[in-house]
């Protein structure tokens, strides 16, 4: 009984021992190693907050982030709206070839300007006509109520610039001597009567022709404008508003 007592004793005093050595050892490496930096609550703070956006950032699109902002009936307005103005964007395309063919006219007759007043002043008005033509296109696609009335009314200032300048090149070659007749005349040909009535005779048929084209062309090209405001008033009064905007913003950028 002695002997195993005096052996617990023993062992209680080797682990008593060993757990001091241990607590000098752990001193010592505390007190050798340096210091660590102090903990930098904000830099911490920052940068956590930085992993966290760009975690967000880098975060894929769901499909709620793709979704359109318009619902069936929205679709189903602007479908509706698009068929209404079928009448009104054919009108701007027929406003369109209108535009660029009179424009290009006007600048193919200007430098002929060189050598005639009446070119250069003919050449002036068929631009002007043109770019107001053009005007005209894009003030129709964006649904504006008054581009038919001057679309009409560019349409009958055109048919008065060609009636004029046929006017007057009529009355011209009418009136003045004919200059084929003139050249016949000095190298002694016979039939200058007949050479004179012929050229004048011509000079009546391109000109009157000319002018009754652009009666029959022009005017019906006034008229057919004029006829496009009904549809007009009806798209506006049928359409909503956010329609409407929603196409003149588009017509806007184009």
């Amino acid at each position: 009984m002695g002997y195993m007592d005096s052996a617990c004793t023993a062992i209680h005093q080797q682990a008593f021992s060993a757990k001091l050595i241990n607590r000098q050892v752990d001193k010592k490496t505390m007190t050798t190693q340096p210091t660590s930096q102090p903990f930098n609550a904000p830099r911490s703070l920052a940068l956590s907050t930085a992993v966290s956006a760009g975690d967000i950032a880098a975060a894929p699109k769901t499909d709620q982030d793709h979704a359109s902002p318009l619902n069936h009936k929205h679709l189903e307005e602007l479908a509706k709206a698009r068929k209404r103005a079928k009448k009104i964007r054919r009108a701007a395309s027929v406003a369109a070839f209108s535009g660029w063919s009179t424009l290009g006219f006007g600048l193919l007759t200007l430098p002929f300007g060189i050598f005639s007043t009446v070119a250069l002043l003919l050449g002036i008005a068929l631009s002007i006509i043109g770019f107001v033509e053009l005007k005209g296109r894009t003030q129709l696609l964006s649904f504006n109520p008054k581009a038919l009335k001057h679309l009409a009314l560019n349409q009958v200032a055109f048919a008065c610039v060609l009636i004029a300048y046929a006017g007057w090149s009529l009355y011209s070659g009418l009136t003045s001597p004919s200059q084929i007749a003139s050249v016949a005349g000095t190298q002694g040909m016979a039939g200058l009567e007949n050479i004179e009535s012929l050229e004048h005779l011509l000079t009546l048929a391109i000109y009157g022709g000319l002018i009754l084209g652009t009666i029959i062309f022009q005017g019906g090209a006034a008229l057919y404008y004029a006829t496009r405001s009904k549809y007009m008033r009806r798209y506006i009064n049928n359409t909503p508003q956010w329609v409407l905007e929603l196409q003149r913003n588009q017509s806007s950028s184009i």
